[in-house]
């Protein structure tokens, strides 16, 4: 990352931990603490970081330290624990500039995505509506990095998508949609890469996928039955195929109106209560 952006960086989350600190003075002094300790290795860091900009020049140039990320993530966990509206509201936007700037390492992005269902949990319009901004304006090389982080976003968009208001669960379908349309284009890209569907590996791969609806002569409904993952399936292949069984489950269709979690006839809509998908252990039917 190039000084000027550096700095920047610097300027925008020293200003987020300043109004976090502010909060926290009177009622958690510990947070505030360490959250100053923090703000100083960001003002050391950003110092590093002119100084080498000032000398360009210079036969050995100053190699500044790696912006202190790890102590900046700890005051945004610590200040969530609080489930203080205000307080969280402030810790999501300095999640925001990481994100924007693209300092999150690949390691702590299942971290912050945990962090964010966790409090979009706690059912405060606010810090869902928050939550999904957040998320909305991640790239998706990092929403698509690896299975536990699409799993983890599956489960945030779950309990969005389940939330009392029309606005969040709205918008956290167009979540579901936009993260559909990634893994199909991810997967898309990967099956032309390697030679297309008829290529041997990928053919018979994708010939050992079974439907995931099930209709029954006897049943008068369809049956979700959710299934492991076929062991030839790997890497956006698997997580597109986990992902689309569990969108089965939540939409749990209807044979007559397509959209049972919308029937009128509540006791036909949850004629189980629940169901099991893969990555979303437990789908309830509100």
């Amino acid at each position: 990352m190039e000084a000027r952006s550096q700095a920047l960086l610097c300027q925008e989350v020293e200003a987020e931990l300043r109004e976090l600190c502010q909060e926290c003075r009177k009622r958690f002094p510990v947070i505030k603490d360490y959250t100053e300790r923090a703000i100083a290795k960001i003002r050391h860091h950003r110092d590093l970081v002119e100084q080498a900009a000032a000398e360009p020049a210079a036969p050995l140039p100053i190699r500044p330290p790696e912006f202190p990320l790890d102590e900046v993530l700890k005051s945004v966990l610590m200040a969530c624990e609080t489930f203080q509206s205000k307080i969280v509201l402030i810790s999501l936007s300095c999640l925001q500039k990481l994100i924007h700037r693209r300092v999150l390492k690949d390691a702590t992005v299942a971290i912050v995505i945990n962090l964010m269902k966790e409090q979009a949990t706690n059912g405060d319009e606010a810090v869902q509506l928050k939550v999904l901004q957040t998320i909305m304006a991640t790239p998706a090389h990092m929403t698509l990095l690896n299975e536990v982080v699409v799993e983890q976003l599956m489960q945030l968009f779950y309990v969005l998508h389940n939330s009392n208001s029309p606005c969040v669960h709205h918008t956290a379908v167009a979540g579901l949609r936009h993260l559909a349309e990634s893994l199909t284009d991810r997967a898309a890209d990967d099956v032309e890469r390697n030679g297309g569907m008829e290529g041997a590996a990928s053919g018979s791969a994708f010939d050992s996928v079974r439907p995931v609806v099930r209709r029954s002569q006897t049943a008068p409904l369809p049956n979700v039955a959710p299934s492991q993952a076929p062991s030839m399936l790997s890497g956006v292949h698997r997580m597109l195929f986990v992902f689309t069984q569990d969108l089965c489950v939540m939409a749990d269709y209807d044979a007559s109106s397509l959209s049972s979690r919308y029937a009128v006839d509540a006791g036909e809509r949850m004629r189980t209560g629940s169901r099991e998908g893969y990555w979303l252990a437990q789908v309830k039917f509100p």
